[in-house]
């Protein structure tokens, strides 16, 4: 409440919120905005501290698509979760990333008249080709500072402060291969997708998917797979390269993205948990922070949705108000319990 008399010790700072913040500022990374569409042919949503680079897209009233665009595909370039088709052009979708958002058209997808949306946004390296190599800014050096593996890229938007990248390559003829991912961390999950064919999205999760043969659907809800072949190359994934194969989730000489997280203490956090069947008294997963996001799916038995659940959607501690990832449902309501969120992780209250 008073200033010092005299200077504090040597290492030591006042105590105020400016001195105890963690590391990582998560605003600066991640954020969720909502809005209600009105099919007109350019408008900005804004409210982001960051100029994103993934922008993931549901509309929440009515049954529709799950849109994702990036700015290393570049603008109109969407994909969609809940389908293994590849991309498609439109310019009705995102027509421009902006500083503190994104400037959308009248698609269906992300702009219907008097529909809520929610979009989900992460930033990579703030535009194609760039490095956010601290919390002050990002450098727009070349993407070529990029261990490279035995595929160039074609494209990349790296984070390392947040644990995100954003990559793309063309597939060779077939077999193993590794391109590079810019984190300078071994990915906990990576998500990748052919964009010039219909095959599915493959997702390597770190816990589950621990050999180089299993993978999961994010566009279906089957179990836990295991490849013919090496999904995840000959070597799976390592601080600075992703191990792909041609001829599993992607096509010889097709394009592809690869989206990879690394775990940040106190921005991000992957694991697994084992139900136990209570209704209310389910498990508690620590976190180490309060969550703005929990994406998680059953791995063990067959015809089990990914499910999102947010506090932007649901601002109490909890959390009901959920959305699938590889469904075109809109969103609906738990009939009883969910999720509960606390300061440092979220504890299951359902045994759905």
């Amino acid at each position: 409440q008073k200033p010092f008399r005299f200077r504090p010790p040597e290492g030591y700072q006042t105590l105020s919120t400016n001195n105890i913040q963690t590391s990582i500022l998560p605003k600066k990374h991640f954020g969720i905005v909502l809005y209600t569409g009105d099919n007109t042919t350019s408008r900005d949503i804004s409210g982001l501290q960051f100029q994103p680079d993934f922008v993931w897209i549901k509309p929440r009233s009515s049954v529709s698509n799950h849109c994702v665009l990036d700015s290393v595909r570049g603008v109109h370039n969407r994909l969609i979760t809940n389908s293994t088709g590849g991309n498609a052009n439109n310019g009705a979708t995102i027509q421009a990333f902006n500083v503190d958002g994104f400037r959308i058209g009248n698609s269906s997808l992300l702009n219907t008249n008097g529909e809520t949306h929610v979009a989900w946004c992460w930033k990579a390296g703030g535009n194609s080709n760039t490095f956010n190599v601290d919390d002050v800014g990002y450098s727009t050096t070349s993407a070529a500072g990029i261990t490279e593996g035995s595929v160039s890229l074609s494209g990349a938007s790296v984070n390392r402060e947040a644990g995100f990248s954003i990559v793309t390559a063309t597939a060779p003829g077939s077999g193993n291969f590794t391109i590079g991912h810019g984190l300078d961390a071994t990915p906990n999950v990576v998500i990748s997708k052919s964009t010039g064919s219909s095959l599915y999205w493959a997702v390597y999760f770190r816990d589950i998917t621990n050999t180089n043969k299993k993978y999961l659907q994010l566009s279906s809800n089957i179990e836990l797979r295991t490849s013919g072949g090496d999904m995840w190359g000959a070597s799976g994934h390592t601080s600075t390269l992703l191990g792909l194969s041609a001829g599993n989730a992607m096509v010889a000489g097709d394009t592809f993205v690869c989206y990879s997280w690394a775990e940040k203490p106190g921005f991000s956090k992957y694991g697994y948990y084992q139900g136990n069947g209570d209704d209310f008294g389910g498990p508690f997963q620590y976190t180490g922070f309060r969550p703005a996001l929990v994406i998680y799916k059953n791995v063990t038995t067959n015809g089990r949705n990914w499910r999102m659940l947010d506090t932007t959607r649901d601002n109490e501690n909890r959390l009901g108000k959920q959305l699938f990832p590889n469904l075109s449902n809109s969103e609906s309501d738990f009939t009883s319990g969910g999720v509960e969120y606390f300061s440092n992780g979220f504890k299951i209250r359902t045994d759905s």
